[in-house]
């Protein structure tokens, strides 16, 4: 069976619902003048990511007033399904993010121990997504075996 793929835009609301879904996302950088791609833990906090990195990291030593891009997708092993958030913002470095979470826990760390960890706050100025989604592509007709073609033939009045 054949599929098509579909790519349906999300609303701001849609794509901030989804980066509250999840806490693993990419911070998208400079550095020494290349592009970098770095996998962060987050939580979002109103439009803004606070996201947890080490001490000493890329993301902590070069990123405060930077302008960032901030990626987070989940896609279906079949890559039949799934969706993908994209924003823009400018970051800075954040020594109490206590002060921004209001009722929220901090980031899980995952690359480094929790006793020693950096914190940047990314605030999304713009925000945009997609949903994926397969469907099965229409049969053509004839395609069956079957003449979809009304049958007129068949109901010919006799004289």
């Amino acid at each position: 069976m054949t599929h098509i793929q579909q790519a349906v835009e999300l609303s701001q609301a849609e794509c901030l619902h989804l980066l509250n879904e999840t806490y693993v996302g990419r911070v998208v950088h400079t550095h020494n003048a290349l592009p970098e791609v770095e996998p962060v833990s987050y939580v979002m906090v109103g439009t803004a990511a606070l996201v947890r990195t080490a001490p000493g990291s890329p993301l902590a030593n070069t990123l405060d007033q930077m302008i960032v891009a901030f990626e987070v997708d989940s896609v279906s092993s079949d890559l039949r399904d799934g969706w993908t958030v994209t924003g823009v913002g400018s970051a800075d470095l954040v020594t109490d993010p206590q002060q921004y979470l209001t009722g929220r826990s901090l980031p899980p760390a995952w690359t480094h121990g929790d006793e020693t960890s950096a914190f940047v706050r990314i605030r999304l100025q713009l925000v945009h997504g997609r949903r994926l989604s397969t469907r099965p592509a229409p049969v053509p007709a004839g395609a069956d075996g079957v003449d979809s073609a009304p049958a007129a033939w068949l109901w010919t009045e006799l004289a």
